[in-house]
């Protein structure tokens, strides 16, 4: 499961990964308990048509990986997700009293970047970093064949990189963070201010003028790109990865970006680092980040043996 500002996405997979079912539903509030119910039906939902697809006398859903927004620890607890406005959410004690399976809990971006290093374009690589772009920006981190979390579970904050000290006020409380400036929303509130006559709602429309070749928003999108591209530079340079994903939803709007996200990286990155790192663009939905998250319900399922019935071969 990912659970996201807007809706919830969920995926049930095969012990390699492979979705064999998806579906996501609309969130009607983000207060957690309703949200957790709608997680423990949806599990559930997911599962019977799950096992109805398999038609395997033994099959069975081994656990639940979940996806959220924010500062997350001990594989349950949400500690802060000022996208969901969520404080102290024991997530993963509530949907498991729920639902009856073994449930984990961790960051989104990291499930992602931990879901790519053992399932994606990221398979057998040891440093490689996952960007995510949308309604926030995230970092997720693979170092040295590991997942890195940091001392208290909240590495890769890419989005609170302090950019403008006079910037716009971002969802954190600070201003100037790169995610108040290249965020999906942020860059609709721009273009909004510099087209005033034009109705703007969301990051489609925005797509849309610039597909019609509207010059005010293809220098928008551009500069998000520049933008973009400095904040990969800053990784390259801190961490030194062989591999940069870039995921979510402004993904959609690469066309428009990618040249100068490139040239701004190349630009911004000190010696050879990137002449020896690999970008790849993944334009996939949202049942990347719930396929992400079923990564976690594996690994928590592989490293209890009895769950198993035959040897399972597990990379990163």
């Amino acid at each position: 499961m990912k659970i996201g500002p807007e809706k919830l996405t969920g995926a049930v997979t095969d012990i390699a990964g492979g979705v064999i079912v998806a579906d996501s539903l609309p969130l009607s509030s983000r207060e957690p308990d309703g949200v957790l119910g709608m997680v423990a039906e949806m599990a559930q939902a997911l599962t019977r048509r799950g096992l109805e697809l398999v038609d395997a006398a033994d099959a069975r859903v081994i656990g639940l990986g979940i996806g959220v927004g924010g500062h997350v620890v001990e594989g349950r607890l949400v500690v802060d997700s000022h996208i969901l406005n969520w404080r102290q959410v024991d997530v993963s004690s509530t949907v498991a009293r729920a639902t009856g399976l073994p449930t984990v809990t961790l960051n989104d971006v990291n499930a992602l970047a931990a879901g790519e290093h053992w399932l994606g374009a990221g398979r057998r690589v040891d440093d490689l970093a996952v960007i995510t772009i949308g309604r926030g920006l995230g970092c997720g981190l693979v170092l040295g064949g590991r997942l890195h979390a940091g001392t208290s579970g909240s590495a890769g904050e890419l989005g609170h990189l302090p950019l403008l000290p006079d910037g716009p006020l971002c969802g954190c409380g600070n201003r100037g963070c790169l995610e108040a400036v290249v965020s999906d929303q942020a860059v609709v509130a721009a273009l909004r201010e510099r087209l005033p006559g034009i109705d703007i709602r969301d990051f489609h429309d925005i797509l849309r003028l610039a597909e019609a070749g509207n010059p005010v928003v293809l220098d928008g999108l551009a500069r998000t790109g520049e933008l973009l591209g400095r904040a990969v530079a800053s990784v390259v340079n801190l961490v030194n990865p062989a591999l940069v994903i870039i995921a979510g939803e402004m993904t959609s709007g690469m066309d428009f970006m990618e040249q100068p996200l490139r040239r701004a990286t190349a630009d911004h990155t000190f010696s050879a680092g990137w002449s020896e790192c690999r970008l790849v663009i993944d334009r996939s939905g949202d049942e990347l980040w719930a396929r992400g998250a079923a990564w976690l319900a594996i690994r928590a399922a592989v490293r209890r043996p009895a769950i198993l019935s035959r040897h399972i071969e597990v990379g990163g």
